[in-house]
């Protein structure tokens, strides 16, 4: 009877050329790099309105500085203009409330205003009582005098009142410093105006050809930002703005297009 062999297979290897490294990730280095990756934006924003527990709500800067210091190792480069847009796109799909330069969750700003509506509501109605017969010197009238009773309306809360129909900060008159080569202007601007009537303005006063130069500006970070529509020329004014709120003025570069 007889017995077979096991058959081992064999890899040969061609030359003297070695084997490639092979790269094995650790089962917890795969754990330790998933748990790098920062929370959510509307998890991180919502945990700084929370704690930091503003009557007034949050600014940005706060929020930005609360994120920064729990979440520093996690954060990535450009965590300033992330955290910017995605504000933005909070506020415009109704997950925060802006309040002026300031944000707060949507919860917090029905119970101001609940409590607002509660402290100017009208006080309750009394019962009517029957009308009083009067007789002129001392006789009686066939015709009574019937005196009304007169219902004073209460003054409306502010959320009830006619809601405004333009934004106050659009309304808000700007400071521009703009530098072109050696010269400098400085004139007052309303953001509502538009991109297109700054740089006719610009224009003017540079005497330049409109559309024959850009704008940019120098952020915090110390990088040159372009300015080219509406959008981006509010990021500027958010981008000079105080921790407090104040505005300072907009500081813009004249640069000559090249042909």
């Amino acid at each position: 009877m007889s017995t077979e062999e096991p058959i081992v297979a064999t890899t040969a290897i061609c030359g003297d050329a070695p084997l490639p490294p092979m790269i094995v990730i650790h089962s917890k280095a795969k754990k330790s790099l998933a748990l790098r990756k920062h929370p959510p934006y509307l998890e991180m924003v919502s945990d700084a309105i929370v704690t930091l527990k503003e009557r007034n709500g949050s600014s940005q800067y706060a929020i930005r500085k609360f994120i920064e210091e729990k979440h520093k190792d996690l954060l990535p480069v450009n965590f300033k203009k992330m955290l910017l847009n995605q504000l933005r796109k909070l506020v415009a799909s109704g997950k925060l409330v802006k309040v002026k330069a300031s944000y707060k969750l949507p919860s917090a700003a029905k119970t101001v205003g609940a409590a607002k509506r509660k402290k100017g509501a009208a006080p309750a109605k009394k019962k009517p009582t029957a009308p009083a017969t009067f007789s002129r010197h001392g006789k009686h009238s066939s015709a009574p005098i019937h005196i009304r009773h007169l219902q004073i309306q209460p003054n409306l809360p502010d959320e009830l009142a006619q809601p405004e129909t333009t934004n106050r900060s659009s309304m808000t008159l700007l400071t521009i410093k703009a530098t072109y080569k050696k010269d400098m202007v400085r004139f007052s601007f309303k953001l509502s105006d538009g991109f297109i009537n700054l740089k006719e303005q610009i224009a003017t006063r540079f005497q330049l050809e409109l559309g024959s130069f850009s704008l940019k500006y120098i952020d915090e970070d110390g990088d040159m930002i372009l300015v080219t529509c509406d959008s981006s020329l509010s990021v500027s004014v958010d981008d000079f703005r105080l921790p407090d709120g104040r505005q300072t003025a907009i500081r813009l570069v004249v640069f000559l297009l090249v042909n």
